[in-house]
């Protein structure tokens, strides 16, 4: 029996969204994983200054929501700018749509997140923040790895931001490291946006005791790095593509880390792998991260609450 098309949407048409320059798509963006779902009926591109590539790939493109007020939509995608989503999302939320897939942060700030998410729930619709790392295999087998291991320490280093990458950052404390116990943010500068502080902060988790969140500064490079040590292990997630695996050894009864084994992770297939997880959200078969979302914008409000010294 031949499935039923699922209509979806994309909002937003940026480097994520669609990814062009003068003459191509990008093959790791939402409108090329997209057009390769057979399941997917892709209705329309939402894109208030369409490119010339843009415009000749034959699809329906309109500037604003507006025009899709009567049409039936199954999934909204939503890769728009950051301040951008509260507006979108509230407008999607009156649409057809039972699920709408984000791009992160959910919006701009908490008490915006809220309205989102009950505004969301009033409407018996389903969402998806793209929390990126939990559509990669390779985190789910580390996790796994961990289980049977005592957590020292866990360290992540980034810059751009609390809400932009500060909002990965603290999804993978919640997914690795379960319950949130302390938290004491300790400095902030400002290195992206002047709404969006890049903070470093101190926690304890569930099952780290030293869990650290340390400001880098977008000024001057880009980098997102995990350290995680444990009584036999030193993982080192260098960016998105390498993972530095070293065991402890014991050695003429001194004790140090053998040479890493050198891992390489697929990133770029997390975009293919959260469109084939919302599909199962649309189909019922998953029921969506909401809770991921929840949790996340809680702790980013508590270390948004502290009063901390800049450090510009």
């Amino acid at each position: 029996m031949k499935s039923k098309k699922i209509t979806a949407i994309l909002v937003g048409c940026g480097r994520f969204g669609f990814g062009g320059n003068l003459e191509k798509t990008s093959k790791f963006s939402y409108y090329y994983f997209l057009k390769k779902k057979k399941i997917i009926d892709l209705l329309a591109l939402i894109e208030p200054n369409p490119t010339t590539v843009l415009l000749k790939t034959g699809n329906a493109i309109f500037k604003n929501l507006n025009p899709l007020e009567k049409k039936k939509i199954d999934i909204a995608y939503v890769v728009s700018s950051t301040e951008s989503h509260f507006s979108v999302l509230k407008k999607i939320s009156e649409l057809s749509p039972s699920l709408i897939v984000a791009e992160k942060p959910l919006t701009e700030s908490f008490e915006k997140s809220q309205e989102i998410l009950k505004l969301i729930k009033k409407k018996q619709k389903k969402i998806i923040v793209n929390f990126s790392r939990r559509f990669i295999d390779f985190y789910h087998r580390i996790k796994k790895d961990l289980i049977n291991q005592k957590i020292i320490s866990f360290t992540i280093k980034y810059g751009k931001g609390l809400r932009n990458n500060g909002y990965h950052a603290i999804d993978l404390f919640n997914f690795f490291l379960g319950k949130l116990i302390y938290i004491n943010p300790l400095c902030k500068k400002n290195d992206f946006s002047r709404n969006d502080n890049t903070q470093t902060v101190f926690l304890k988790y569930e099952k780290c005791s030293q869990v650290f969140l340390v400001s880098l500064d977008h000024r001057y490079f880009t980098h997102f790095e995990i350290e995680i040590f444990t009584d036999k292990k030193k993982y080192l997630i260098s960016g998105n593509e390498t993972c530095y695996i070293s065991n402890v050894k014991n050695e003429k009864k001194e004790i140090f880390f053998s040479k890493p084994k050198v891992l390489k992770i697929n990133h770029k297939s997390h975009i293919n792998n959260l469109i084939d997880y919302s599909i199962d959200v649309f189909k019922q078969k998953k029921i969506g991260n909401i809770k991921n979302i929840i949790e996340v914008e809680k702790v980013l409000k508590l270390i948004e609450s502290y009063e901390v010294e800049n450090k510009n």
